[in-house]
């Protein structure tokens, strides 16, 4: 057989290759490097796409105060914004404070740990936890406002009016059960009608009362300590002159026995979640997390009263309740390998379902996932109308039905990231930590996951792809953005208008020329902002560190040896920025630095508007090219970094010059 010799090339002209939005299909920690989208990376850190361009991540500051950097007295255990302040929760007081004010301190003390403001009927208050089982209301405060003037202390509990239309000599124990006694309450009342003639009052015996401890006695509604006369033995009250005709104009306030409720009223003190649901206005507040799978609700707007039969139990498992979420119309109750709904209905006057209004309101449970559940209570989020969430053994997930009926009512959404890649980029199942401490929020359409003790945060910007799932199909998981970024050690988020503020359990402490510097940023507050500076020991310019990699391209040509001759990177001319390139091909992962970085100089003024006395400036785009000489190789990437502090990695296009050289024998 002749020899037969492979066919030449002729000499063929060069071509482009183009990623016209690099890195907005975020990270790709699942697919091989070399078999990745084009818009997508295996190997990234510290960049988002923002402001048009892909670029570095949000900049951290600590907060400021009218006297300087902003720093409580204690750790901080909890924040919020409520009346256009922010509540911190630190050491053992509470402060408010707004931005460039000075922090005021309230008057009174709580326990130094951590608990949970709550907004409720339009009120805030605080739940943490207490020991004991004597009733003490010391685990659930109220804040009042006076004349401008914030103050708090423990809430007044409601003392329910057990017994109606009590008679007060009658032989039968004649008397009209009304409501429930309170968890939250040691005592109850009997509220009789007096006749003008009987001076001694039979009282109506029961288990719970404590009737060696005298009733406290009102006639008309005031409080009267003389002119009566208490037998415990007998347990009778004889008044001195019989109380007047009348309806419910007498009333006896009794002291429970220390047992009665005791364990409940504790659980309601330990619960570590909360959320309004009920009715057309959310009008009961659930609590749950104390353990027993158990959740408790009050009376309808007053968070003072817990009454006794409100409480319920879902799940066959032995796992606490571990968080709450509101979709549609039912409230969705989470358990580490369980999703439960409840859903409120109106009672007639037999307890039964019915769309006749009665006032009286019901609720029920019932299973929505028996498999999947959520074990991170702070990753719990409303990501476009879907709850979401992340789970130690699925991932992130999402809920796109409530319904049971619909086996996969449940969605995984995290596959991108999920494992640790060849890179060595920890995967978010691949990470150990206390599920109780991952924290997430969502702010500007992105999803932020925090992974606290590593510093580690995992963000999904929805806004540039958003998770849609509709009877016809759904995005792929694959499709979605994802982007990671470090330093960010939250203890919780909070959003205060446009901006994103946390509490840290960070301390902070090196070594710079023999002389050490620490700060404990667990007594502060730490801010977003749209710089390019980190938090440091001084607080100021601390470079963040930042890398984008493409895929490993094989322009369309898998069979064929190419030359990279040129790269073109385009940039925001607007923005200081440094960029510093590495060629990559299969031969080697040493990768071969660019000598010349891109550098752009920052902002310039353009134009002056006297109507409007603001500065405009135009972000013309500056391409800059670099000669690559990558030849005969399979595959090619391109690492480009910045560790620079108040410098941008901002790319907004990249082009290729390449030519096909010969076939791979």
């Amino acid at each position: 057989m002749p020899f037969q010799q492979m066919p030449k090339f002729k000499s063929v002209p060069d071509k482009m290759y183009e990623i016209p939005q690099p890195g907005i299909g975020g990270l790709n920690l699942k697919d091989l490097e070399f078999e990745q989208e084009t818009s997508q990376s295996p190997y990234m850190k510290n960049v988002m796409y923002r402001n048009g361009a892909f670029a570095k991540r949000y900049g951290q500051a600590l907060m400021q105060s009218a006297s300087g950097d902003l720093e409580f007295s204690g750790e901080v255990y909890s924040i919020i914004c409520f009346d256009d302040m922010i509540f911190v929760h630190a050491g053992g007081k509470v402060y408010t404070y707004t931005e460039n004010t000075s922090p005021v301190t309230l008057s009174g003390t709580l326990p130094e740990t951590r608990g949970q403001f709550i907004v409720y009927a339009q009120k805030l208050y605080y739940l943490v936890s207490t020991a004991g089982e004597e009733p003490d209301l010391s685990g659930l405060y109220e804040f009042k406002k006076e004349n401008n003037v914030y103050t708090f202390e423990p809430i007044t509990a409601y003392v329910p009016e057990t017994l109606l239309n009590c008679r007060p000599s009658s032989s039968d124990a004649h008397a009209d059960p009304y409501e429930t006694i309170n968890i939250l309450s040691n005592q109850v009342t009997h509220v009789y009608n007096g006749d003008g003639t009987t001076t001694v009052y039979n009282t109506y015996e029961q288990d719970n009362i404590n009737y060696d401890i005298a009733p406290i006695v009102k006639k008309d509604d005031v409080v009267i300590t003389t002119g009566f006369s208490y037998d415990s033995s007998t347990k009778k009250v004889t008044f001195t002159t019989a109380p007047e005709s009348g309806d419910m104009n007498v009333e006896f306030t009794w002291t429970l026995k220390n047992s009665v409720n005791a364990t409940e009223r504790t659980d309601i003190y330990k619960c570590k979640f909360h959320e309004a649901f009920g009715g057309t206005n959310s009008s009961c507040l659930f609590v749950a997390g104390c353990g027993g799978s158990k959740y408790y609700y009050s009376n309808a707007y007053d968070i003072a009263y817990f009454p006794a039969t409100n409480y319920g139990t879902v799940g066959n498992t032995e796992d606490d309740i571990t968080g709450f979420g509101r979709q549609y119309n039912v409230l969705i109750v989470f358990k580490p390998r369980e999703t439960f709904s409840i859903s409120s209905y109106l009672l007639d006057s037999t307890n039964s379902m019915s769309p006749e209004e009665y006032g009286m309101e019901g609720f029920r449970s019932q299973i929505v996932n028996p498999r999947i559940g959520c074990d991170c209570p702070y990753s719990i989020q409303l990501i476009n109308n879907l709850l979401t969430w992340f789970n130690t053994r699925e991932g992130i997930c999402t809920l796109v039905s409530t319904n049971i009926q619909d086996e996969r009512n449940i969605r995984v959404l995290s596959r991108n990231i999920e494992r640790t890649n060849n890179f060595g980029i920890k995967g978010i199942l691949d990470y150990d930590e206390d599920p109780m401490k991952i924290q997430s929020t969502d702010f500007e359409s992105r999803y932020f996951l925090v992974f606290p003790e590593s510093g580690y945060c995992f963000m999904w910007d929805y806004e540039i792809s958003p998770y849609r799932f509709t009877s016809n199909g759904e995005t792929p998981p694959s499709k979605l953005a994802w982007f990671m970024f470090d330093h960010f050690y939250v203890k919780e988020f909070l959003k205060v208008g446009k901006e994103l503020i946390y509490s840290s359990n960070y301390r902070y402490e090196y070594t710079i020329e023999e002389e050490t510097y620490s700060i404990d940023y667990r007594k502060n507050l730490v801010k977003l902002d749209m710089s390019f500076n980190d938090l440091n020991y001084k607080n100021e310019g601390h470079a963040i560190d930042s890398y984008y990699m493409t895929p490993f391209l094989q322009y369309g040509a898998v069979e064929s040896l190419k030359n990279v001759k040129n790269i073109f990177v385009q940039c925001r001319g607007d923005t200081a920025t440094k960029i510093d390139m590495w060629y990559y091909d299969e031969s080697s992962f040493e990768g071969e630095q660019e000598p010349e970085s891109i550098l752009i100089g920052g902002r310039l003024w353009k134009h002056f508007s006297w109507e409007t006395f603001a500065w405009f400036t135009i972000g013309w785009a500056s391409t800059f090219r670099r000669k690559c000489n990558l030849k005969k190789i399979q595959m090619a990437s391109f690492l480009f970094k910045n560790n620079e502090p108040g410098r941008d990695l901002s790319i907004t296009h990249i082009g290729m010059q390449y030519q096909v050289v010969k076939y791979i024998r």
